[in-house]
């Protein structure tokens, strides 16, 4: 855990000089209804939720795309999984204000911890963003989230261990507000 909080923080400040240029931090806090989860085994997703919070480097290709790299913390709850996702981000805006745009995250979160599961990452969504101030603007959007959960559980029966091997699909709506500099 000290691990993720030290690599977003580095990632902020080493951006920071940059704000307001071709290379662009933002941060987003997310939150997420389950719409289904399957694999090794089947789960009613009526309860499931995601929180996240996410940071992103991105840079202006041109004016109407944008590409960068990402990290962050998503917690997913009703079952129980966090993860570290490190993910590629594009953006693509169709008009020329760039308020709208479509986007998409591509990744994987690695086993950074025991308290952590490891899997792919996939989000493609919608957004609208707008500035108050010349480098300071906000981000409004939601996306699809597909993420796979890989573990291993080692259980005991009879004094014997069993490994059972889980592989899970989540597929989820994802509602969020973003902060661009």
């Amino acid at each position: 855990m000290k691990f993720a909080i030290s690599f977003i923080a580095i990632l902020l400040y080493a951006t920071s000089a940059f704000a307001g240029h071709k290379l662009h931090p933002e941060i987003d806090i997310t939150g997420a209804f389950g719409l289904k989860e399957h694999g090794t085994y089947d789960i009613d997703e009526s309860q499931s939720s995601t929180g996240s919070l996410r940071v992103k480097v991105m840079y202006d290709i041109n004016p109407k795309i944008s590409a960068g790299i990402g990290c962050g913390l998503d917690g997913y709850h009703f079952p129980d999984y966090n993860t570290f996702p490190v993910f590629a981000s594009a953006s693509y805006f169709p008009f020329k204000k760039r308020k709208f745009h479509v986007m998409s995250d591509l990744g994987y979160s690695p086993k950074i911890s025991e308290n952590f599961e490891k899997g792919m990452l996939f989000d493609l969504g919608v957004g609208y963003r707008t500035f108050f101030r010349e480098y300071f603007g906000m981000n409004f959007f939601i996306y699809y989230n597909l993420k796979q959960f890989k573990k291993n559980e080692t259980l005991m029966f009879d004094n014997k261990p069993y490994t059972y091997k889980y592989n899970q699909k989540r597929h989820s709506i994802a509602f969020g507000v973003g902060f661009v500099f």
